[in-house]
């Protein structure tokens, strides 16, 4: 079974979600709560790791992890595994508490941080648990407002320190923030525009530094994303090759948005200049050409042969 991609180095922050398996609620009480709280108190002293937001919902729990050594692994086996224990002996259950392994991203500090908070610190809204989002007990979000004693392991500074230097001024603007109307779907399409292979949180800079410093050095056949982090094609390259393969003007247009969307670390609002069109007619194209494909098998062979031509090319520059 292929391992999911891991990169650790010291200082990476992380967007951790881990759910229960089959749904379950992997917490019931305020106690639950309580005891993942110690584990993650006892983490922070032994593996010098600090969590800059979280939210703890029924079935599934998000955590902004920052581990100051290359540890995550440890640290989240730590976790996991002693809270699994923890809800397993109370509850005279066996068998896995957590659905398989916790998703990790990896995640840019400045803006990307912020609009990843503020998704997290929304959750219970989204979810209709509650009206507003100070209202949900179990989210961080009331030490970025000054409300309650802040944990040792929790380090809200760095997020409040995009806002403002004044740290009185920081949570005032933190607070109007993340209760915005509308937040957190702008922060979702914040977050969906700029995650990259589902592994990556950030802006071109930082996924070129990441894939440069830890992906291209390495060869793990059991990684099947490491092929399509380490070398892919240019967005011009696609086009020519659609352009040599399709005679119609309109669907080369649409080809090229959907391969360059699903080959490329291109953003939507790059691939919208790139082919002269609006932002949301490039989401729109793709998802259309998604799902024609599945039906129309014409179209399909277009695409399986420009994809066979786009591998043969990684290869040969491999």
């Amino acid at each position: 079974m292929a391992r999911p991609l891991r990169i650790e180095f010291p200082g990476a922050i992380y967007h951790i979600i881990q759910r229960g398996v089959e749904g379950i609620n992997i917490f019931e009480t305020h106690r639950d709560r309580e005891k993942f709280f110690e584990y993650i108190s006892d983490a922070f002293l032994k593996y010098n790791c600090l969590v800059h937001a979280y939210c703890l919902m029924s079935t599934h729990y998000h955590l902004i992890l920052q581990t100051m050594k290359a540890n995550l692994s440890k640290v989240m086996h730590y976790l996991n595994t002693g809270y699994a224990t923890y809800s397993n002996i109370k509850r005279e259950r066996g068998g896995p508490l957590f659905r398989g392994r916790y998703k990790s991203i990896l995640v840019q500090e400045g803006e990307y941080l912020q609009h990843l908070s503020r998704y997290i610190h929304l959750n219970p809204v989204k979810a209709k648990i509650v009206k507003e989002p100070l209202d949900y007990p179990y989210s961080s979000l009331k030490y970025f407002t000054g409300r309650g004693q802040l944990p040792d392991w929790l380090y809200v500074d760095m997020i409040l320190g995009e806002f403002h230097h004044d740290r009185a001024k920081a949570m005032e603007m933190y607070t109007e923030f993340a209760t915005v109307e509308k937040g957190e779907q702008e922060s979702k399409k914040i977050i969906e525009d700029n995650i990259r292979h589902g592994i990556i949180l950030g802006d071109d800079e930082y996924f070129e530094w990441i894939r440069k410093t830890f992906i291209d050095r390495r060869n793990d056949q059991e990684i099947p994303v490491l092929g399509k982090l380490q070398i892919r094609p240019e967005i011009d390259q696609i086009a020519s090759m659609t352009s040599s393969e399709i005679k119609d003007p309109m669907l080369q247009r649409d080809l090229l948005i959907y391969l360059a969307r699903k080959y490329t670390d291109k953003r939507l609002k790059q691939i919208a200049e790139f082919a002269n069109l609006g932002y949301s007619a490039v989401s729109k194209i793709y998802s259309k050409t998604e799902k024609t494909r599945k039906k129309d098998k014409s179209l399909d062979k277009y695409i399986q042969k420009i994809e066979g031509k786009l591998l043969a090319m990684q290869d040969n520059e491999g």
